[in-house]
């Protein structure tokens, strides 16, 4: 494995449930593996994305954020059977449709 020097600088507001933890492991999964030719597949990378973030930062988080964040295409959603890790992406329509989705952080605090 080769040495990284990564820098991270964002303004997304912590606990704002964005899964903004599992994109960016997700992320440094996806690079990690392109930049070592590793070979590993998107599974793999999420799986590997979600013990980094139970294990390692300790955030007891289930599959669905890192397989939303590994598989997720424009105007579509991520069905997602947790039980089999079954990924199957389900046109939206919504930018046909003259529709898109709004993001509002409403500082409600983050469940404990």
């Amino acid at each position: 494995m080769p040495g990284l020097d990564i820098l991270i600088d964002s303004n997304v507001p912590t606990g704002s449930g964005l899964s903004s933890s599992a994109a960016l492991s997700c992320s440094v999964a996806l690079a990690t593996n392109e930049l070592a030719g590793l070979g590993l597949d998107r599974a793999a990378l999420a799986a590997a994305a979600r013990h980094a973030e139970n294990e390692i930062a300790g955030a007891p988080t289930g599959p669905m954020d890192q397989l939303a964040s590994m598989f997720g295409v424009p105007d579509s959603a991520v069905l997602i059977d947790c039980r089999s890790i079954e990924i199957r992406s389900v046109p939206l329509g919504l930018t046909a449709a003259g529709c898109s989705f709004v993001v509002i952080d409403t500082r409600a605090a983050h469940p404990a």
